[in-house]
């Protein structure tokens, strides 16, 4: 614990990034119903609440837990959701983990996690909670599908079952990769301590937090402190992942060809936030993607063989019918006070794919997006969603143009002033245009969060 206000920029605390799924939030199930439902109570004082407590004079706490989740966003653009100043980690995803059997993109995300927490100098625990056989029993009690995932043996083509025989794999998965980073584990098992759980044998009660609490800190507080920290480290994740996500400076190497376009400090003075600006007419910027071909061929092999238990699964695990990738701009969206005024952006694709706006008519090529707010009062960064299409291979041609890999997807964002709702304020007419981030993906589960990002930031935002 003393170490941690090394290399820290002054008057700042250090981090203690947490992420992880409903035992991370410290669920309390305290009894089951008749149909071997989960009874919840008031949420115990989680494993991580308890350590967030112990270390609240020197850590701020960065709550990244949700009931329920997996690991992808969090892995995929990992330099985002664990800061430089991150000097400690949990991650707990084991028994959400193995229904969607994308075993290597779950897998890697959390890779991604622990290589992040490792370049920044932090400790890393992954805590590996296995459910207990009486868990997958009384689910099958209320539940078709869990009774058929009983009946067909949690086969490894059934989507939406997992068993214990598939959280012992991802258990000795996750403790090589913890191992690889230098990162501890703590594993505890329903079936050997069923006290430390509670009536769903799935989630801790509050022995069993402490229980956890007291092997973590036992390892923590004898630990050296680390020698290195990296402000700058950038994302790793596999390309059998299948989405990549670049923010800030990881935008540099994708950039193939920038007219007007700057890498840009948006708050000099302050803690660093990258991108690349205009603030001039007639600006493009052009990125080089790789969309992930590879992956796409192996995730519609693995289909054929695939079962699904209910519709809802079968929506989200295939891929999006015309358009197998998707791509999501980071933008910078702000409001009429903020000058010099931010303007439109216009996205088109050349090279060796086609796109346009998630929602648009499979017939209107490009995307078009006001980043000025019409209501709100802070400046964000919004992503504008696209779908994306192979394009005809005996083009590669114009990526060469762009200063991009013959087979690449060029991405192009161009600042179109709006001359219809804006006067000139002195810096063109709004001509600002901001790119933060981008994410490359499949178009299934993988990026399909980021629908739900694109609707919830840019409700105020004026769209063309």
């Amino acid at each position: 614990p003393g170490c941690q206000s090394l290399d820290l920029p002054p008057k700042s605390r250090a981090v203690f990034s947490v992420f992880g799924g409903s035992n991370t939030q410290g669920a309390n199930a305290v009894s089951l119903n008749a149909r071997g439902g989960t009874n919840y109570g008031r949420a115990n004082p989680s494993f991580a609440r308890l350590l967030a407590d112990r270390l609240r004079d020197t850590h701020l706490a960065k709550w990244n837990a949700d009931g329920g989740s997996g690991p992808l966003l969090a892995g995929t653009c990992a330099s985002l959701f664990i800061p430089p100043d991150t000097r400690l980690g949990t991650i707990e995803y084991l028994p959400n983990l193995g229904y969607i059997h994308e075993d290597q993109a779950e897998v890697g995300s959390i890779k991604a996690m622990l290589h992040m927490l490792h370049a920044r100098g932090a400790f890393a625990f992954v805590v590996n909670i296995v459910s207990g056989r009486k868990r997958f029993e009384n689910e099958a009690r209320g539940s078709r599908q869990a009774s058929q995932c009983i009946r067909l043996n949690f086969s490894e083509n059934v989507v939406g079952c997992t068993g214990r025989d598939r959280l012992f794999a991802f258990r000795d998965k996750l403790a090589l990769a913890a191992n690889a980073t230098g990162a501890h584990v703590v594993t505890i098992d329903a079936d050997e301590v069923p006290h430390l759980f509670g009536a769903d044998s799935f989630h801790l009660n509050a022995e069993g937090h402490r229980t956890v609490f007291n092997s973590i800190w036992r390892i923590y507080r004898s630990l050296p402190c680390m020698a290195r920290h990296d402000r700058a480290a950038r994302t790793q994740i596999s390309e059998e992942a299948g989405v990549s996500c670049a923010l800030g400076d990881e935008l540099a190497p994708l950039v193939g060809e920038a007219a007007g376009f700057e890498r840009t400090d948006l708050q000099p003075g302050r803690v660093e936030k990258v991108g690349w600006a205009a603030r001039q007419p007639n600006a493009s910027l052009k990125f080089c993607i790789r969309l992930p071909r590879k992956e796409k061929k192996a995730h519609e092999a693995e289909l054929k063989n695939r079962i699904f238990l209910n519709s809802k699964d079968a929506m989200k695990i295939p891929l999006t019918a015309g358009f197998p990738y998707r791509i999501s701009v980071g933008l910078q969206a702000s409001h009429p006070r903020n000058h010099p005024l931010f303007g439109v952006a216009q996205v088109d694709c050349t090279g060796s794919c086609n796109c346009m706006c998630a929602d648009a008519p499979r017939s209107k090529p490009g995307c078009r997006f006001d980043t000025l707010s019409n209501t709100s009062a802070v400046t964000i960064t919004t992503y504008l969603n696209l779908k994306v299409s192979e394009a005809d291979p005996a083009v590669p041609a114009l990526a060469a143009q762009a200063g991009c890999p013959a087979d690449a997807c060029v991405l192009q964002v161009r600042n179109a002033a709006d001359n219809l709702s804006a006067a000139s304020d002195g810096h063109g007419e709004r001509s600002k245009v901001v790119v933060r981030a981008l994410i490359v993906g499949l178009s299934d589960f993988r990026t399909l969060h980021m629908m739900g990002l694109r609707n919830a930031a840019m409700n105020n935002a004026r769209r063309e």
